[in-house]
């Protein structure tokens, strides 16, 4: 089946409404790529091992999502 990775910014909290999407990948290594243009190796280890990072104002959650997933029930 077929996955999208979404960045979202959020809350130290990583609270619901504070999440902010910033891109929608096809992989998580283009993610990562993109993720590697503004936060710091510590913040990208954390991000590729725990899909988050912690202990900032501003922090970032991978949400990981798949597609048609209806289409592949079976009935």
């Amino acid at each position: 089946m077929k996955q999208v990775f979404i960045l979202l910014s959020c809350d130290a909290w990583h609270s619901r409404g504070s999440k902010v999407n910033q891109g929608v990948f096809s992989t998580k290594e283009k993610l990562m790529k993109y993720a590697k243009t503004f936060l710091d190796s510590d913040d990208l280890n954390d991000l590729k091992e725990f899909n988050q990072t912690q202990g900032k104002d501003t922090n970032y959650s991978i949400d990981t999502y798949t597609l048609n997933e209806r289409l592949n029930e079976k009935s």
